[in-house]
């Protein structure tokens, strides 16, 4: 939630330093099963640690730079 009375102040964008969490749902069907996937994001920001069924499957450490995993 951002509240302009956070010390982040603007650089933040008023929000409270924290760790977020963002949930994704991919469905994969039959006919792709075995198959290798690549995931790419775009501008994610500071330290990510990317998981899939709960096991960690990557880390990116730089803010906004795009990346596979």
């Amino acid at each position: 939630m951002r509240d302009k009375q956070n010390t982040t102040g603007s650089d933040l964008g008023y929000f409270t330093p924290e760790d977020y969490v963002y949930t994704k749902q991919l469905m994969i069907g039959d006919d792709q099963k075995g198959n290798d996937f690549f995931v790419k994001f775009d501008g994610v920001f500071g330290i990510t640690t990317v998981q899939i069924n709960n096991q960690v499957v990557g880390h990116h450490n730089y803010g906004y730079g795009s990346f596979f995993i």
